[in-house]
């Protein structure tokens, strides 16, 4: 039934409804995977950079900007604004592939 390569969601649908809504159905799961581990790595990614300044490049993190604030200071505020930039996209894209999903079971739902 469920396994690795057929998650609940794509089982669930191949058992409701016809083949030509699962298979839609599990490309909109598809796409919500993509979305989701895409934007992980991408915020891991700079994270890790933070990390990655803060170990080998400190001399650049601690070049003044302005008075006594340096860039490692802006660089780790920018990962709040950063992950708030994430979260946003990441709202905004779940709301269309949401309404997609939507869509491919209310057709199911009416075949």
């Amino acid at each position: 039934m469920c396994n690795s390569t057929n998650p609940p969601e794509v089982v669930l649908a191949a058992t409701v409804w016809p083949n030509a809504t699962a298979d839609s159905f599990a490309a909109c799961v598809a796409t919500k995977n993509r979305l989701r581990i895409g934007l992980t790595v991408l915020f891991f990614a700079y994270y890790l950079a933070l990390q990655v300044c803060a170990g080998w490049f400190r001399s650049v993190l601690a070049t003044p900007v302005i008075s006594v604030v340096n860039l490692g200071m802006v660089f780790t505020l920018s990962q709040y604004l950063f992950g708030a930039v994430v979260a946003i996209y990441y709202a905004r894209r779940m709301r269309v592939i949401d309404e997609r999903i939507a869509t491919v079971l209310a057709a199911g739902a009416t075949e």
